[in-house]
């Protein structure tokens, strides 16, 4: 996720590989230069409407996805409107596996999301097989696009079909999940949403660590300061042993680890009897003479331990 992959619809010169007639060529043509008033008189001018529903929206509907899938990613509500009352399908696929949903959701498209929802064609869209060639979701999308909004709309849409708030933030996007996700791009707000929607702020997906070590190995103060004000457990720790403040450590991260022994987190020991002053200390001698964090953080640690009840002894 260090590079958003840039979802809009390729320029091209709508040939006939896309569309497999003129007057399919015309349409998408159209549609892409946002000419209203020729879309109009395509879809409802005298004799075509018949001939766009048998050959555009049901013999070549790969065309209609791109008509659609254009519309919704120039955000234009008039023309996604008027493509799904003339029966182009909100849910088909274009030649790269993506919806108009994943289209508006990722150019932040609040009211056409809310049009594409309200046409009720999707089905689950957190259950549902429409992945893009990434694998995500429409749902991942949004997480990634960054809109708070949009993704609050396909949440509740989520929620309202019935999925557990748990599937939700489990949900495959790619190699990650969807909490995942929001967490590595360090996202306070769809967190938020999140948590009010009933996410345990100890939350762990299976087979990864706890959502507070997530925060803390990405560095995302805001989501760990939301996390710990919701009610985490600062000591929480995984199977491995590692609690947010060793997994601070060994990142690197001195800033979290600043704020975890400010909300008085312990140095408890690693399953393998390390502390993280043990770890921060073992770390700086790798470095040598190399600039790294872990003098300045293993003089935290030092200092809180001589101050406080810091370090676990068992």
């Amino acid at each position: 996720f260090k590079q958003k992959t840039a979802y809009e619809i390729p320029k091209r010169d709508w040939s006939s590989d896309v569309c497999s007639s003129d007057l399919q060529y015309r349409l998408v043509g159209a549609v892409a230069r946002g000419d209203h008033d020729y879309v109009k008189r395509l879809l409802a001018g005298s004799g075509l409407r018949t001939d766009l529903t048998r050959h555009l929206f049901q013999g070549d509907a790969q065309s209609a996805a791109l008509a659609l899938c254009t519309a919704a990613s120039r955000g234009d509500e008039t023309m996604v409107l008027e493509l799904l009352h003339y029966g182009a399908s909100a849910s088909r696929q274009d030649t790269t596996q993506r919806t108009p949903l994943m289209y508006a959701c990722a150019n932040n498209h609040t009211k056409v999301v809310e049009r594409l929802l309200s046409a009720d064609l999707m089905g689950n869209i957190v259950k549902s097989r429409r992945r893009d060639a990434a694998g995500f979701s429409a749902l991942g999308v949004a997480a990634w696009s960054g809109s708070p909004a949009v993704f609050d709309l396909l949440l509740k849409r989520a929620l309202s079909d019935g999925v557990s708030i748990d599937d939700i933030a489990t949900d495959p996007q790619g190699n990650w999940s969807l909490i995942e996700l929001l967490i590595s791009r360090g996202d306070p707000a769809m967190l938020a949403l999140l948590l009010n929607a009933g996410l345990s702020p100890d939350f762990q997906p299976p087979g990864r660590p706890p959502i507070l070590l997530m925060c803390a190995h990405f560095g995302r103060n805001d989501c760990l300061r939301l996390l710990l004000e919701s009610g985490a457990n600062i000591d929480l720790q995984d199977g491995n042993g590692r609690s947010a403040l060793s997994v601070a450590v060994r990142a690197g991260q001195t800033d979290i680890v600043k704020a975890l022994l400010r909300a008085g987190a312990r140095q408890l020991p690693e399953s393998t009897g390390q502390t993280p002053l043990a770890i921060a200390r073992g770390l700086q001698q790798q470095a040598g003479a190399q600039p790294s964090p872990y003098r300045e953080i293993s003089e935290l640690l030092l200092s809180r331990s001589a101050s406080g009840p810091a370090v676990d002894k068992r």
